[in-house]
């Protein structure tokens, strides 16, 4: 008899284990970041005023190796007195997410605190005050913007990488 308590509960824990991975969200990792960049151009405001970064300005900004990354897009303003910017990384290997978060968390502290330190934007400084950092499968984002376009930003993000 205890037998067969064990062996329905074994089950129950089974056919619950399977349900909550079921209703787990699929992650469309075949999308490209240049195809999710370009949508938000329908979305946050000042996309038209962004420059693409390359290699030069990820390693020695942000302190990332381009290798450690399948492919990423980097927009930020370059000119004008906005700070708006978001970067989209797709990680080659999930032993380099930490290291990824970690560079772009230590690189918008740097840009906050020269905010800080310099205050040369003072209507500039609640964008850098709210910027994330988040994750999603192998991608890897960062935004810097007002917070309408940052909540627009993940929401699309979001919906162009569920399957």
């Amino acid at each position: 008899m205890k037998t067969n308590s064990i062996a329905k509960i074994i089950c129950i824990i089974l056919i619950a284990s399977l349900n909550i991975t079921s209703c787990a969200e699929k992650i469309n990792s075949d999308i490209s970041v240049r195809d999710i960049a370009d949508a938000m151009n329908n979305v946050i405001s000042n996309y038209d005023k962004l420059s693409s970064a390359d290699d030069d300005y990820i390693y020695g900004m942000l302190n990332i190796d381009a290798g450690m990354l399948d492919e990423y897009v980097l927009l930020l303003q370059t000119s004008g007195t906005e700070v708006d910017q978001f970067g989209i990384f797709k990680i080659t290997d999930k032993d380099n997410r930490d290291t990824t978060v970690k560079a772009l968390k230590d690189y918008i502290k740097k840009l906050q605190d020269n905010q800080a330190d310099f205050n040369y934007l003072p209507a500039e400084t609640v964008k850098l005050e709210a910027a994330e950092v988040y994750s999603r499968g192998s991608f890897i984002v960062y935004t810097i913007m007002s917070k309408k376009d940052a909540t627009a930003f993940k929401y699309k993000f979001d919906k162009m990488t569920t399957k």
